[in-house]
């Protein structure tokens, strides 16, 4: 099968091992009664969708009709226009490929994670080779009104207990049947669902050896019994996906906390002061599980990962109807069925008419077809026919033989075939811009309308589509924390198409540390938070891609400074088709300003980039100094002699400067010395003369003193010469 078991839990049915008997016969009986729910539900769906698929692959005549006109050997041509109409809506959703974008919505979630999340289910997305599975069960939704793929979880190749999620085709949605009582878009509230595989006896009985009907020679019983599970030649397995739903309380603690009342009850067992309880509600926990199945006993069964329980098993689904309480599922075949049928009944009627009409006999009077060349007048092109003049009595013929001149209705078959053209174009919705037929008087903005409306008709296929990659998304954040609930090194892929490496886990922070390196160092926790998944419907990453080179080459080209190319030329050419783009591209970066590229300082790659950058510009400017000093010395070799009496006479300028500056120091230093010798002496005098004033006065002072005692003690002299001698002594 294509599912393995995902824990180690026990069985709690498995044939007559695991379970009773009786059990056995009643959870059979109970598939059973289940399907033929599912059968009766859908039989007249698959009678028309059965019936739809024939029609798209040529099978248009009914078979009375086809019979009858065979053995009258009458055309019956088939111009099946159905699988141009259907490529024309399928081409559109793979030229697009919408894409799956995870939302943090609350409880711990960050944008980083949800990033992680989106590139794993690009990994999934890849690693499964999706757009098989996809592709196939759209194509089936346009032609049969729904389509199937499913999602399953598997041990990765080696010797590993690493799990990985896988999408994969279901190439016949017929092998499935859903609950009837389902009413959501996605079926994702469906509490059942089967999966159908018949084996020839031989081949069942390799791969289940151990089963019961393995053993059994004569399986008319089984047929007879249970017709819906296998014949004489067959036996049917089906795997059968139900949910099975636990009771469970749930409790709202105090500290934020949201258990069920079990796990509360075991982790306050030996706590003293227990969390209080601020709410409490009844909650139902639902287990997908599959029973493999047959129709006397389990052969495997196992629980699919998740806890919203989701059922692996995705509907594509087209028009969606409920008429008079009859559900009515249909794609695009359905209505265009009767002017498909006009198309091949109008080109085989005028194929009739035109190539196989009778050729137009001859008439004339009897006796004048004597000659042989008559009777092959209508198959052999004879040059010229001979006829008799007279008739058989005797007389002139009164004129030669004519031809019945027959005339088809070409042109009232065209008009109806016209009509019946159109009326196939009215019912798909689909003209001829949109299949690649243009005409000459209409404008290119007329044809790119007409296939926009073309693409607008039809636009629900791919909004339908939309949903069911939502839901795809959906099952695979469900199932994920249990797949890479251990830590490992995963692959993530970016929009672009570029890989990474990160370490996620469950709930394991610190075994995931043990896996860090100098490589990897971001870890991210799947098992934290709550995110939601939104599809971008729009044109693919390649057409935006595309389109954007285009534009940013209008830009470079009305750029006539050529800046946008110095700045952003990696980025342009490394949009292109071309080959080599890429390598072109790293080399125009490593020349790029690093304030230009603004990358993230803590990304290796972009430092190592930046450091090359740096070291080109670099060794740029170290040529061009390189440069310019060997031009210089070229100059000082060129003008060496002149150099050398110019640098002479500056040393003889210089030293007879330096002479004049030693001789005029000596001069400053000379008069500074006499300034202070002349200040000296001039302090000097100046005190000898006050000395010398000093005692004069003393001297006059006691010359007076003297004087004036000897007037006192003398006379005055009678005559003058008694002044005499005090004129002498001064």
């Amino acid at each position: 099968m294509a599912y393995d078991v995902l824990d180690d839990k026990p069985r709690t049915i498995a044939g007559s091992v695991a379970a009773s008997s009786q059990e056995t016969r009643d959870f059979l009986a109970r598939a059973r009664e289940r399907f033929k729910i599912a059968v009766d539900a859908e039989n007249k769906f698959r009678a028309k969708a059965l019936d739809d698929m024939r029609f798209r692959v040529g099978k248009q005549w009914p078979g009375e009709t086809e019979t009858q006109r065979q053995e009258e050997n009458r055309p019956c041509l088939t111009i099946n226009r159905m699988p141009a109409i259907i490529s024309q809506i399928v081409n559109e959703q793979r030229a697009q490929r919408p894409q799956a974008t995870i939302k943090p919505v609350g409880d711990g979630a960050d944008t980083d994670t949800a990033e992680i999340l989106e590139g794993i289910i690009r990994h999934i997305h890849v690693n499964s080779d999706s757009e098989v599975a996809i592709d196939c069960g759209f194509e089936a939704m346009v032609t049969a009104g729904k389509g199937y793929c499913e999602i399953c979880a598997d041990y990765l190749p080696g010797r590993t207990f690493d799990q990985e999620l896988y999408i994969r085709r279901i190439k016949n949605f017929f092998t499935v049947y859903c609950d009837p009582s389902s009413t959501y878009a996605d079926e994702s509230d469906a509490n059942w669902k089967f999966k159908t595989c018949d084996y020839p006896f031989d081949e069942y009985k390799a791969l289940f050896s151990n089963s019961q009907l393995a053993q059994l020679n004569d399986l008319t019983s089984i047929g007879d019994n249970f017709p819906e599970w296998g014949n004489s030649k067959t036996i049917r397995v089906a795997e059968y996906w139900h949910k099975e739903w636990d009771d469970e309380e749930l409790l709202h603690l105090e500290n934020g906390q949201i258990l069920d009342r079990k796990t509360y009850t075991k982790m306050t067992a030996e706590m003293a002061e227990k969390p209080k309880i601020i709410k409490k509600r009844k909650y139902r926990k639902c287990t997908i599980t599959c029973s493999v199945i047959n129709a006397i006993e389990v052969i495997d069964e196992y629980d699919f990962p998740g806890t919203v329980g989701y059922i692996p098993l995705v509907p594509f689904i087209a028009y969606d109807f409920d008429v008079d309480g009859e559900r009515e599922l249909c794609g695009i075949v359905r209505n265009a069925k009767d002017a498909q049928r006009s198309i091949n009944y109008f080109r085989s009627y005028a194929a009739e008419v035109i190539a196989l009409a009778p050729k137009a006999p001859w008439v004339g009077w009897k006796g004048q077809f004597k000659d042989g060349k008559w009777q092959n007048a209508n198959v052999v092109n004879y040059a010229y026919l001979e006829a008799d003049m007279v008739t058989t009595s005797g007389q002139p013929a009164p004129s030669l033989p004519v031809r019945n001149q027959f005339e088809p209705p070409i042109q009232a078959i065209l008009a109806m075939s016209q009509a019946v053209d159109q009326d196939l174009k009215s019912v798909t919705g689909i003209y001829e811009p949109s299949l690649g037929q243009t005409k000459t008087d209409q404008s290119g903005k007329a044809i790119d309308l007409l296939q926009k409306q073309g693409g607008l008709t039809n636009l629900n296929f791919t909004d339908n589509l939309s949903r069911t990659l939502r839901h795809i998304g959906r099952i695979i954040l469900d199932a994920a924390p249990f797949i890479y609930d251990a830590p490992r090194v995963q692959r993530i892929i970016k929009p672009d198409g570029a890989t990474n490496h990160v370490i996620v886990h469950a709930g394991r922070q610190n075994a995931a540390e043990a896996l860090l390196t100098e490589e990897i160092k971001e870890v991210y926790d799947i098992s934290v938070g709550a995110y939601d998944v939104v599809i971008d419907v729009g044109p693919s990453y390649q057409t935006k891609r595309q389109e954007a080179f285009n534009m940013q080459m209008q830009l470079a080209q009305a750029d006539k400074t050529g800046e946008i190319m110095k700045v952003a030329g990696d980025v342009i050419i490394g949009n292109s088709d071309m080959p080599g783009a890429k390598e072109i591209a790293a080399r125009i970066k490593r020349i790029i300003p690093p304030q230009a590229l603004g990358d993230d300082d803590t990304d290796p790659q972009a430092q190592i980039q930046k450091l090359g950058t740096q070291l080109q510009q670099a060794q740029q400017v170290n040529q061009e100094l390189m440069k310019h000093n060997q031009e210089m010395m070229d100059a000082i070799k060129t003008e060496k002699i002149q150099q050398d009496g110019k640098m002479a006479i500056a040393q003889l300028q210089t030293a007879a400067q330096v002479e004049v500056a030693g001789i005029n120091a000596k001069l400053a230093a000379a008069q500074l010395d006499f300034d202070k010798w002349e200040h000296a002496a001039d302090q000097a005098h100046e005190l000898a003369m006050a000395q010398m004033g000093q005692q004069a006065d003393q001297q006059t002072q006691a010359s007076q003193q003297a004087h004036e005692k000897d007037l006192a003690t003398t006379p005055p002299p009678p005559d003058p010469n008694a002044q005499q001698p005090a004129a002498q002594g001064e």
